[in-house]
């Protein structure tokens, strides 16, 4: 039986500037000070790419950045459980930044094949990423990026 390839597509609206959420999703070697558990990451290598290796608790991988511009980071999955691509894109939007995350995952081990028929991961993937984005905003707070003020209400009808 082919394993069940994986696809999600979860986003975000984040009160802050743009620049700033681009800043902290580039720098995946400190995703660890903010990404929720069970994750844990760690340098992969001294590789002139950006790499770490992500633990879940029964799963891991290498995770690198593939390519960055102004509105977009691709990071590849390598060397463990996945294989495929994430990818960030931040844009401008009236309340602040919208953040959106996609994936596009094969499983490669074993235990991730039969989880990939076992589990619905996308969903699980979905639930996990609410957590995700409460933990940038976090992160973005306590690194003192300043919260842009809520949009005006719109005048009620007279």
């Amino acid at each position: 039986m082919a394993a069940k390839q994986i696809v999600a597509i979860d986003e975000s609206v984040l009160p802050f500037e743009p620049d700033a959420v681009q800043r902290v999703l580039g720098d995946i070697g400190h995703y660890g000070e903010w990404w929720p558990a069970p994750f844990r990451f760690q340098p992969a290598d001294a590789s002139a790419l950006p790499r770490v290796r992500v633990h879940n608790g029964f799963l891991n991988w290498t995770l690198s950045v593939a390519t960055v511009t102004r509105e977009q980071i691709v990071l590849r999955y390598e060397d463990g459980a996945w294989a495929g691509e994430g990818r960030w894109t931040v844009s401008r939007c009236h309340e602040g930044t919208r953040v959106l995350y996609r994936i596009h995952l094969a499983p490669r081990s074993i235990f991730a094949r039969g989880l990939s028929h076992a589990v619905d991961l996308q969903r699980r993937h979905s639930h996990d990423m609410l957590r995700v984005f409460k933990g940038l905003d976090e992160r973005l707070t306590s690194l003192g990026v300043p919260r842009l003020p809520p949009p005006d209400a719109p005048e009620s009808p007279k």
